[in-house]
């Protein structure tokens, strides 16, 4: 990820099935390892959601529901620089960080009985 515009401050969240679907595939796996250069900062929500943010800076905000499982398929992407929308995504956004785990602390054999795959 960092090879394809990242900077090295960069965070993501991920949600579980979207995080084990990333390691087992050779394109993503990168995005889930925490072993790259500077502050690149993988975390992992250790249930799936459907309505993910990106947060451009403090002008604009990216959010996209996804299928009912999540796994990063997107049904619908809104992009906003509406001040109301970008500090409901940032709030939304700091509510996910906080929930969320290193990828260091992520112990994938408690979760595979629980996966809906």
């Amino acid at each position: 990820m960092l090879d394809h515009g990242f900077d090295s401050g960069a965070e993501v969240i991920l949600d579980l099935p979207t995080y084990i679907d990333a390691t087992e595939s050779n394109y993503t796996r990168q995005v889930t390892d925490d072993s790259y250069r500077g502050a690149y900062d993988p975390r992992v929500l250790t249930h799936a959601h459907t309505l993910g943010i990106g947060i451009y800076d403090d002008r604009k905000v990216a959010i996209g529901a996804y299928n009912e499982h999540g796994r990063g398929k997107h049904i619908v992407m809104v992009v906003s620089t509406n001040d109301r929308i970008v500090e409901w995504g940032i709030d939304l956004y700091e509510s996910y960080r906080d929930k969320s785990h290193p990828v260091s602390d992520i112990d994938l054999s408690l979760y595979e009985s629980s996966l809906d795959r």
